[in-house]
């Protein structure tokens, strides 16, 4: 292909996206388009023809179109599977939502024996409504760190809460291999609802950070804790083998509410200890 040649194609699909892309602005600004499947489908089905078109005229080639082909297939895609954009935005009253921003932290610091801890069952507090998992929508992350005796941070693993490794940091202290999540999800318990990992081994200095974007109904917003029904605090708990070892340890759990454009604590929980057993911790 000659220099010429590929300097048409390159335009032809530039100049098919940004197309497609200001079609698609124009009928968000003029009619306040998609606000159904079928606009939806309209929308996207003009600025193809519109964005194919220019650019396959510059291009002389079908590249323009499939360009804007997988756009829109994309576009489509996205919207259904992730949120479709006319909830996007400000919301009527009665489909108003309120966004969180959940953290929990585990972290073994360490022990005498210096020894990892293996199928380490995690349970943290859940946002819920009267002891009950609130009816929200999550997309758990998760990271894998070490901290050292200054209490530094070290991200080591980065990964989806089902275990999906999104980015290696790099490993520290003993970890010579990724983590394995053997299971993970939320279930009641004798002390509220709980979102539970087990994973297959923690090294000392070791820590788990979950987090979670959090979007609830407003009609929910204000009764939203993580607090035990009709007490003022939670509880965490944790188990390892092997269960002689004892080990210092510490939870963190924080909610957040959006409020304007800043999130903002309105709940924190914490506890460390010294010589911890399988056991539930009050978190306080």
């Amino acid at each position: 292909m000659n220099k010429s040649r590929a300097l048409k194609l390159t335009a032809g699909v530039i100049v098919a996206i940004a197309t497609l892309t200001m079609v698609l602005l124009a009928f968000n600004l003029a009619l306040k388009w998609p606000n159904s499947l079928i606009t939806l489908g309209v929308t996207l089905a003009v600025a193809w023809l519109i964005g194919g078109g220019i650019g396959g005229k510059i291009s002389k080639s079908s590249w323009a179109a499939i360009a804007v082909t997988v756009v829109a297939v994309g576009l489509a895609a996205g919207s259904i599977v992730w949120g479709t954009p006319w909830k996007v935005g400000t919301a009527s009253p009665d489909t108003e939502e309120v966004n969180f921003l959940y953290q929990a932290t585990f972290t073994y610091i360490g022990s005498e024996e210096n020894l990892p801890i293996e199928n380490v069952h995690i349970a943290f507090p859940c946002p819920n409504v009267e002891n009950t998992n609130a009816n929200i929508k999550q997309m758990l992350t998760l990271m894998l760190f070490w901290q050292d005796s200054d209490n530094n941070i070290y991200p080591e693993i980065f990964m989806r809460g089902d275990g999906l490794i999104y980015q290696v940091f790099g490993y520290y202290g003993n970890r010579r291999e990724n983590l394995s999540i053997i299971s993970v999800g939320i279930t009641p318990s004798v002390r509220g609802p709980k979102l539970y990992y087990k994973f297959d081994k923690l090294y000392p200095g070791e820590g788990i950070w979950s987090s979670d974007n959090i979007i609830s109904f407003i009609e929910l917003a204000n009764r939203i804790t993580l607090k035990e029904e009709g007490k003022n605090n939670t509880a965490a708990y944790v188990s390892w083998s092997p269960d002689f070892i004892n080990i210092e340890l510490s939870f963190w759990v924080e909610l957040q509410k959006k409020i304007g454009d800043v999130y903002v604590p309105i709940e924190t929980f914490r506890r460390a200890y010294e010589n911890g057993i399988t056991a539930w911790y009050g978190l306080n």
